[in-house]
């Protein structure tokens, strides 16, 4: 009998605690959730804010009519398409599916820096680039009506982030309703609003999915290259893009165990697309080279510091075969983003560049884009006519130069220039200016920011 109520008192106190054990977890659950909402609030809200002044300065720089004005609202255009850009980055894309909305304010940020170039150094704004950007506003015009909304709703109705299981699968299958442009737009026929701000962004990322691209001159842009240089003239099978996709897979610490292909992609880069668990890759068909990758895991907590996470990727990079120089680094706490270059002896190749991800707790690459690489990867004949010092010569006599070196930049559309590359301290600002190899002309000037982040040019 005494053993029976020792064990029931045993039993009893197990259970006790298990129950607060299960409460402590339910609680700490809660706060995780919390912590995570108000973050996505901030960047969320940041977000909303950027993209309705980008949405006026963009409209105010279609109806610019002096060069004064027109590199004014282009250039606010810009930065503001590149801080959206950032603000979006900060939620989950493979959760709130906004990978299309990603890439569109990347092709507004690109056109409106090219723009600004053009409108700055005099030259006039053809009809045709204003068509573009009169078809990218009209197209921001509804972008932003539905991101203001969202906002609004999450203020108002304390709308719910994420979807539960039942309404994730109700909002895919009614997710092919299409944003209509401003003339199209009819008040009697509004979409239903969804039940979250994950499924109003994958509903809004499906309807600009199903609109077509841009097709314009740019620094980034591919849509226009109609032959990639580096890619060659060998088209790989299915079975062959799967042995790279595995072993692509193997070096970066993926799992490739059940591998599956989801299908093609079109344009320059045509691929086929393969997916293991968080992880999807586009292998080309031309060439065999793999043009982008992401991996959406869970990032656990920073172990490496930024040089360490550093030394990893390019170690991971030349056993991918690249062999490349990082031009920059912003440290994001959990990941690094960096930029990496080709370079030919000492010349740096910056239109041959390689965007990726890396994660601060193993140093695993987690994304990489390396279309521009392949892009402009080809042999140059670089000859400088001007030395070093004759090139120095052109630039102001109190600006302090650092160091120097040859690079090559990409101009608008297609266009390189052969520089030297000077980096240079004036009024305690850093600079990096480009001189023209051939002839002495300043082509572009940089300047380089410090912030917490890390060290980048703008």
């Amino acid at each position: 009998m005494r053993n029976k109520n020792y064990l029931i008192t045993v039993l009893g106190v197990l259970l006790g605690l298990s129950l607060i054990w299960g409460l402590v977890e339910q609680r700490n659950n809660a706060q995780l959730k919390l912590a995570s909402e108000n973050e996505y609030h901030r960047s969320f809200s940041d977000f909303a804010a950027t993209l309705d002044n980008l949405e006026t300065n963009l409209s105010k720089s279609s109806a610019a009519s002096t060069p004064t004005q027109q590199v004014l609202y282009l250039s606010q255009s810009w930065q503001q398409s590149q801080t959206a850009v950032k603000d979006l980055s900060s939620l989950p894309s493979e959760q709130f599916g906004i990978g299309y909305t990603h890439d569109f304010i990347n092709q507004i940020s690109e056109y409106t820096q090219v723009l600004t170039q053009e409108a700055a150094k005099g030259t006039k704004i053809t009809s045709a680039q204003l068509k573009t950007l009169d078809e990218m506003h009209e197209r921001l015009l509804a972008v932003n009506s539905k991101i203001q909304d969202i906002a609004s709703r999450i203020t108002s109705e304390n709308l719910a982030w994420i979807d539960d299981e039942k309404t994730a699968q109700k909002t895919a299958s009614s997710s092919s309703q299409a944003i209509p442009t401003v003339a199209e737009t009819n008040e009697d026929e509004a979409p239903v609003a969804a039940s979250s701000v994950q499924g109003s962004l994958k509903n809004l990322d499906s309807s600009l999915q199903k609109l077509p691209p841009f097709s314009y001159e740019g620094q980034t842009d591919s849509h226009y290259v109609t032959t990639p240089l580096g890619l060659g003239d060998k088209t790989i099978t299915l079975d062959q893009s799967k042995e790279t996709a595995v072993r692509f897979f193997k070096i970066v610490g993926c799992s490739s165990d059940k591998i599956k292909n989801t299908g093609t992609s079109s344009g320059p880069f045509a691929g086929f697309i393969w997916n293991d668990s968080d992880s999807t890759i586009d292998v080309c068909k031309k060439g065999g080279a793999v043009t982008i990758f992401r991996n959406e895991r869970a990032l656990g907590v920073r172990q490496l510091d930024t040089d360490t996470a550093r030394s990893k990727a390019l170690q991971t990079l030349k056993e991918l075969g690249y062999d490349l120089t990082i031009t920059s680094t912003e440290d994001f706490g959990s990941y690094l983003q960096l930029s990496a270059v080709n370079h030919q002896k000492d010349i740096l190749l910056y239109p041959d560049k390689v965007k990726l991800t890396v994660a601060t707790d193993t140093g695993q690459i987690i994304s990489l884009d390396s279309t521009a690489y392949w892009a402009y990867r080809h042999d140059r004949e670089l000859v400088p006519a001007l030395t070093v010092q004759q090139a120095q010569a052109v630039l102001r006599s109190d600006i302090k130069v650092k160091e120097s070196h040859l690079a090559v930049i990409a101009q608008q559309g297609n266009k390189e220039v052969f520089c030297y590359e000077f980096k240079g301290v004036l009024n305690d600002e850093e600079y990096l200016i480009y001189i023209n190899t051939q002839n002495g002309r300043e082509e572009k000037i940089m300047r380089i920011l410090r912030t917490p982040r890390g060290e980048y040019t703008q």
